[in-house]
């Protein structure tokens, strides 16, 4: 999974949003009205593949919920609120024991991950620590593919 990307889409999304927020409520810029929502398509977009990917990562075995179940569900209103804890908490803990089972030298925080969803409406706090975030999701599904090749060349 390339950080870059997701960061791009995800956190560069919001602030677009922002920005064409910005412009909307000004006078002389109401034209930018109608384009406020494409940042949030954009990055909720992005959010749903970083999501499936992550969690697609995963050995079925080892995952509490498929990668179309993780995505699906965080669709659902008032369900989502609680859904959004267990697919990123949840995960970082099923990613750990599978990169432990796996001998992948490589962890997730849970701890960060929290943090990062509790935070998330404090403008740059919530910012940093998405992008944080994203590059530590990126970073373990990355070493647990190139971990689980090396993994089969042993075998053969």
């Amino acid at each position: 999974m390339n950080k870059a990307i997701y960061i791009i889409l995800i956190a560069g999304g919001g602030l677009l949003t922002a920005v064409l927020a910005f412009f909307a409520s000004q006078p002389a810029t109401t034209e930018a009205a109608p384009f406020v929502p494409l940042g949030v398509l954009v990055a909720c977009i992005a959010h749903c593949v970083m999501v499936f990917k992550m969690w697609a990562a995963l050995p079925a075995d080892q995952r509490r919920t498929s990668p179309g179940a993780a995505v699906g569900l965080l669709f659902i209103p008032v369900f989502n609120i609680y859904w959004i804890f267990n697919v990123y908490v949840g995960y970082a803990t099923d990613f750990n024991k599978s990169a432990q089972a796996r001998g992948v030298d490589k962890r997730i925080s849970w701890g960060l991950l929290l943090c990062q969803l509790l935070l998330s409406w404090v403008p740059l706090l919530g910012l940093i620590l998405q992008i944080v975030a994203i590059s530590q999701i990126c970073n373990g599904v990355n070493a647990l593919r190139a971990g689980s090749g090396a993994v089969q060349a042993r075998a053969a």
